[in-house]
């Protein structure tokens, strides 16, 4: 019953995260990102982008290009968290100060863990960069190209 249990649930969270919009960031034509987020709603001529408790409406001539996904760094700070806890919880757990080979308290342990669970998830997450597939697109305010977007993306544009 229990693999049951788990096909489901990985299952139902990767349908989750497939009904999630697209995460873009946007750039004006001197290359500073103007705007992150997910598409809101999308038109002929502007998108409205949401990032937590953040709305942000561009108009289709400010933007220059997209970049679809999160950046490397996301990836690399992801993966060096994830590796700092997964090592330092059970190095902390396993502290013995009385040991006579390596003894060490659950402070030490923590520490230990830490520095060498972040380093091996930074690279995990570094090596997942290379996995992700995103797309830079330049839309240079042609709104030929910004319909061209939004119909790859299979975002249902308003009228």
């Amino acid at each position: 019953m229990k693999p049951f249990l788990i096909i489901f649930f990985l299952l139902f969270t990767q349908a989750l995260e497939a009904q999630k919009p697209e995460f873009i960031r946007v750039f004006n034509s001197e290359g500073k990102k103007i705007a992150k987020g997910r598409i809101f709603i999308a038109t002929d001529s502007t998108v409205v982008l949401f990032s937590k408790n953040d709305t942000t409406e561009l108009n289709v001539s400010e933007i220059y290009a997209i970049r679809t996904k999160r950046s490397a760094g996301q990836n690399i700070l992801v993966g060096a968290s994830i590796g700092a806890v997964v090592v330092a919880i059970p190095t902390a757990a396993t502290a013995n100060p009385d040991d006579w080979f390596l003894g060490y308290t659950a402070g030490e342990g923590i520490l230990i863990g830490t520095l060498m669970g972040a380093p091996a998830g930074a690279i995990v997450g570094g090596i997942s960069t290379l996995f992700k597939k995103s797309a830079y697109l330049i839309i240079d305010g042609d709104y030929a190209q910004w319909s061209k977007f939004i119909n790859a993306l299979n975002i249902p544009e308003e009228k």
